[in-house]
């Protein structure tokens, strides 16, 4: 092929293209880029193009050349043109740059009066000048989507914002609503109770009865409808505590046993042996389950029977599945109506609704609380057959043991009922059958026990063991004498290992109830209620009153409303605990009262140092009952430690894990005075103490006060070094300091064992250990001065113990500088002793491996590195931060 076909096919196939010789110096275009530049034969190249770098031709093969990448850029343009391509040599000194537009979109081409027809299709250079548009165009619309995402964005978060102080404000709507509401009901539920306790006529008697009715059907409404609200806000959230089913179930049915037998209605509730006897599980929640289902199935049943059957579907090691079966006789419910059962505000249709009321809120609520807890629920029924519910519901097993004693008659008891009224016996006698025990015909039979319930003119033998239900005139409400009788039943078919006392007429001790709130007529119902059972009741009107009566006077139990002008109870609470701690001795049990029904009350309660929650309103049965289990029953209990924060967490732990009666001592001679003034359950004695060490305080205990119960040490020191000294001493345990949550509720699970306490905290299945620093900067000893910052996490529930610890500190540095100054190592041995046994039990981790080290240094008379230690403290103390 000659020369010049070589230039009309490169001309044909790249219309870009320039021919130069060795001097640079242009000798033709191709057309495309000659119709752009004109006329330039006889220009230097370096006239008409910036290169990437210098062009240098040299004498080399074909192969070399066209391996040679250039781009060059036209001068003298606004919008220069790129070119980008290979050199090839032609031949006769000439050489050819093989080219095409370097862009890098569409639209750039298009700015240079060029377009993709002005490119050769066999070079491909169009394929990806196509790609460079799609690419450029995706760009373009992803620079848009990205705005528009960035505007939706804020959107998002406006109405995030305005959906959370909604939120916000709904929840304060709820509390207030919540309080305001039930704040007066629980006065009027609790004045209809006094009033059903007077002699009246049997009309009075009557408008009593059905006004208290409708008032505690009012209370369900509203109970309803704020857990409607909640389910909404997504704010309805379960507990997870320890639960004993057989527990619920019995309470459940000594609540409805009397709704059903006024409707001639049987009722029976069937647990099945093998049913675990401890369970993980929301007691409120399976309890307020088994209450709408079982009080559906009495409403909707006129006669025959409802039966409740709890029995086990799947059980291995640690989870177990139960089958709640409701089953009854009623109307029954047609095909179509069960498809819409569960919606909220529906019911079977509107005859039901005309004939039977209700709002439909209950099994939409039922069906919502089954689920949260893991578990599904169904309807069997046919129209005019009657109905079954079942809820499937797995739980995590605690104790496994079954529930009952398997052997037949095993737990069954001999009672007697005596009672002048032929119809009250007569439903007390059926009530007792339908529980499976035996019925006595005379006291003179000696039967385990008796129920007596007034009117009862008779008398009764010496040394029998009693149930005196109600006092004062010869009447008792109806509603409370079920309940009653089955609680004590409860009791003696399975006595709990936590309680031992004798079941006989309430002890009427001479104890001492302040009652604290703003609104008179709930304060009336309670004095009115306890008075009545032998307690010495004082009112306060607001916190402030409270605080100022706890600082004059001794109280067995403190109940505290929450919402209050002046100062709330929460307020009034810190305030007491300060002024306990502060002074050292007993601390009186605070348990709130409070009609408030949102979430976070019962943390908020056990934080700010409350012993324990109940909720408004409260049954006159259930005021008694936690009457006497703060002030007779529940575990007492004394802490001794010289250290005012140790002493604190102590106690602040105890309340957390369990219904105590605390009392705090500062030193060994402290708590023997203590002791000498009641009895305790059991104590636990730190050994390290001025005035009186705990090994004489034991032994003093021993021969006096506290002969045989549990008395445990709390020592910093090697528990093979001290253990025979204090079993010598009469100790019984030990815990070693520093001392971790679990291990306390370890050793008050053993050695005083409590019901848990009233306010059951949601988030924790059980205490964990105080929070200490983290890993990143745990502050050991070695630690060196000149470090950064140290962040330390704290268990919220101690927080402000801790950071009160943290800052008594400043004062153990000085007193360790002084005993530098003097060369004091006994002093230093003395406090390095107990920075030991309390920095980590409070979450600082640091202090503890300093005061080792300490202690070391000050027993072996190393002055030396007791001083660089005391050093490191120092600089720890400067820089640790508590993370918010």
């Amino acid at each position: 092929m000659n020369s010049g076909t070589t230039v009309a096919l490169i001309q044909r196939a790249f219309p870009f293209h320039i021919e130069f010789d060795d001097q640079l110096i242009v000798h033709s275009l191709g057309e495309r880029l000659a119709a752009r530049l004109g006329d330039v034969q006889g220009r230097k190249l370096s006239e008409l193009f910036h290169a990437e770098r210098p062009i240098s031709l040299f004498d080399g093969d074909v192969e070399e050349m066209l391996s040679l990448f250039v781009l060059l850029q036209e001068k003298n343009s606004e919008q220069p043109l790129r070119l980008k391509g290979e050199m090839v040599a032609s031949g006769d000194d000439r050489y050819i740059f093989l080219c095409e537009p370097w862009v890098r979109s569409l639209d750039e081409l298009s700015a240079l009066g060029l377009g993709i027809g002005d490119l050769a299709a066999h070079s491909g250079v169009a394929d990806l000048l196509y790609l460079i548009h799609a690419k450029d165009k995706s760009i373009t619309s992803m620079r848009e989507m990205r705005s528009l995402l960035q505007e939706q964005k804020q959107e998002l978060q406006q109405e995030k914002d305005r959906a959370e102080q909604a939120s916000a404000a709904k929840t304060d709507f709820l509390a207030t609503v919540s309080h305001e509401i039930r704040t007066p009901m629980n006065a009027i539920l609790g004045m209809l109770e006094l009033a059903r306790q007077i002699e009246t006529d049997p009309v009075c008697d009557d408008y009593l009865r059905r006004a208290q009715s409708n008032a505690g059907a009012l209370l369900t409404l509203i109970n309803d409808l704020l857990s409607v609200s909640k389910i909404e806000a997504g704010a309805l959230e379960l507990s997870n505590t320890s639960v004993e089913l057989h527990d619920i179930c019995d309470l459940v049915a000594g609540d409805l046993y009397e709704r059903a037998a006024s409707k001639n209605v049987a009722f029976r509730c069937v647990l099945e042996p093998e049913i675990p006897r401890s369970v993980t599980a929301d007691p409120d929640a399976i309890r307020r389950v088994l209450v709408n289902l079982i009080g559906n199935a009495i409403k909707f049943t006129s006669e025959g029977e409802v039966e409740l059957r709890v029995s086990r579907m799947h059980q291995n090691a640690e989870r177990v599945e139960l089958d709640f079966s409701i089953r009854d006789t009623g109307i029954g419910i047609s095909a179509e109506a069960q498809k819409k059962i569960f919606e909220r505000f529906v019911q079977a249709d509107s005859g039901t609704q005309r004939e039977f009321g209700g709002t439909g809120l209950g099994l939409s609520i039922t069906q919502h609380l089954v689920e949260a807890s893991g578990g599904k629920i169904w309807v069997e029924s046919t129209e005019g057959q009657g109905s079954i519910f079942r809820c499937k519901i797995p739980f995590e097993i605690l104790d496994s043991t079954p529930w009952i004693d398997r052997e037949p008659g095993a737990l069954a008891k001999r009672v007697a009922v005596c009672c002048d009224d032929f119809s009250k016996r007569r439903e007390l006698e059926t009530l007792i059958r339908f529980r499976g025990h035996q019925l006595s015909m005379s006291l003179d039979e000696r039967p385990d026990f008796a129920v007596v319930l007034a009117p009862f003119a008779g008398e009764i033998p010496e040394g029998q063991s009693v149930i005196y239900l109600g006092s004062g005139p010869p009447h008792v409400a109806a509603t409370s004498v079920s309940a009653s009788v089955v609680d004590v039943l409860r009791r003696i078919e399975r006595p709990r290992r936590k309680r031992t006392r004798t079941i006989t007429e309430r002890p009427r001790q001479h104890k001492r109830v302040l009652v604290v709130d703003d609104h008179s007529d709930n304060r009336v119902f309670v004095r009115e209620c306890l008075e009545r059972e032998g307690y010495e009741v004082v009112e306060a009107e607001d916190g402030q009153q409270a605080v100022e009566k706890t600082m004059t006077d001794h109280f067995d139990l403190v109940l505290m409303d929450i919402e209050m002008p002046n100062m709330d109870g929460f307020e009034a609470t810190v305030a007491i605990r300060e002024a306990e701690y502060q002074n050292v001795g007993s601390l009186v049990p605070v348990v709130a009262l409070t009609a408030h029904a949102v979430e976070g009350f019962p943390e908020k309660c056990i934080r700010t140092g409350m012993s324990g929650y109940a909720s408004k309103p409260i049954q006159r049965d259930a005021l008694l009952e936690l009457a006497e289990e703060w002030t007779q029953r529940a575990p007492r209990i004394m802490f001794v430690d010289d250290q005012e924060t140790n002493r604190m967490l102590y106690a602040t732990l105890a309340a957390r894990f369990g219904r105590y009666r605390i009392s705090l001592a500062r030193d060994g001679l402290h708590a023997l005075e203590i002791a000498n003034t009641r009895r305790f359950d059991a104590i636990w004695l730190d050994l390290e103490m001025p005035r009186m060490g705990g090994l004489e305080a034991a032994e003093h205990l021993r021969s006096g006060p506290l002969t045989e119960g549990p008395i445990v040490a709390l020592t910093g020191h090697d528990a093979d070094r001290v253990m025979p000294q204090c079993r010598a001493a009469g100790f019984t345990a030990h815990l070693q300091k520093p001392i971790a949550a679990t291990h306390l509720r370890e050793s008050l699970d053993r050695y005083a064992p409590s019901d848990p306490p009233l306010a059951m905290i949601s988030s924790r299945p059980g205490p964990a250990p105080l929070a200490a620093p983290k890993p990143a900067t745990n502050g050991k000893a070695k630690l060196e001065p000149g470090e950064g910052e140290i962040w330390v996490d704290l268990d919220e529930d101690v927080a402000d113990l801790s950071i009160r610890y943290l800052g008594k500190q400043e004062a153990e540095l000085r007193a360790l500088n002084e005993g530098l100054v003097t060369s004091d190592l006994e002093a230093i041995r003395s406090i390095g002793h107990k920075l030991k046994g309390s920095g980590a039990a409070h979450g600082f981790a640091f202090i503890t491996d300093i005061g080792r080290e300490l202690e070391r240094y000050g027993e072996q008379g190393q002055y030396e590195e007791a001083k660089g230690a005391v050093e490191r403290f120092a600089s720890y103390l400067s820089r640790v931060r508590i993370r918010e």
